[in-house]
């Protein structure tokens, strides 16, 4: 992983802007955050699994259906605070050990119904259910990918090292392009830009393998045709 101030040195040195003529710092770093969103979108659509950065785990009391995603961040004082986790993606959730299929609130039928979870639905970025309604006491563990947050001089790239010189390729093009009206030579070296992205994250992306059987599947539930809700 390289660091951004290394990124921009780079840049300048490809650029011809070593006496920082050009280009601020602002906006390099700028360049380098949107080729971040860039190439993180090409990740979402080939394996969004390679972008997980949080497991939260937690406690769910029988009867409780909602589980609120917090972390304990370290506040300006030095002190722990419970800070809620805002996920751009749930990759996936389970509840006492046991995989959860997603759903959406709207297609359950009784969401009062008590039992085993068997299905999970979201509630904002935030916030997510679980249904059945838990019977017992039992243990949550939630896997996702966190929003986007912008990042400064003082980050490091946080894409794999395969990844870094994609980034600093689109920053650099970016830079070198920004005077142009014509957008055509832009939008063409973008395209086979973005190719090569996605042969390499196919590279990085083992092949999918079956490793449980028909009982080790989550229930699903029958779905009521007429209405349009999960039942049992």
């Amino acid at each position: 992983m390289l660091k951004f101030t290394d990124m921009i040195d780079r840049i300048r040195a490809t650029t011809h802007d070593e006496q920082e003529t050009g280009y601020t710092d602002d906006t390099l770093v700028k360049f380098l955050n949107d080729g971040v969103r860039f190439i993180r979108r090409m990740v979402f659509d080939i394996n969004a699994d390679l972008l997980v950065d949080t497991v939260l785990t937690g406690d769910l009391p029988a009867g409780t259906a909602t589980v609120a995603l917090t972390e304990m961040t370290a506040s300006s004082d030095g002190a722990e605070v419970e800070t809620a986790v805002r996920l751009a993606h749930v990759t996936e959730v389970r509840a006492g050990g046991r995989l959860l299929a997603p759903c959406q609130r709207r297609e359950i039928a009784d969401v009062g119904e008590t039992g085993t979870p068997s299905h999970y639905y979201l509630l904002g970025f935030s916030k997510l259910g679980v249904w059945p309604v838990p019977e017992v006491d039992t243990t949550y563990e939630v896997m996702g990918i966190k929003d986007f947050a912008e990042l400064t001089m003082d980050d490091v790239s946080p894409l794999p090292t395969e990844l870094d010189d994609f980034l600093y390729e689109y920053a650099c093009l970016r830079a070198s392009m920004t005077d142009e009206f014509d957008m055509t030579q832009e939008t063409s070296v973008m395209g086979q830009m973005a190719t090569q992205i996605e042969r390499t994250l196919q590279m990085l992306t083992p092949p999918g393998v079956q490793a449980g059987g028909y009982w080790d599947a989550p229930k699903t539930p029958q779905r009521d045709y007429g209405r349009g809700r999960l039942t049992t």
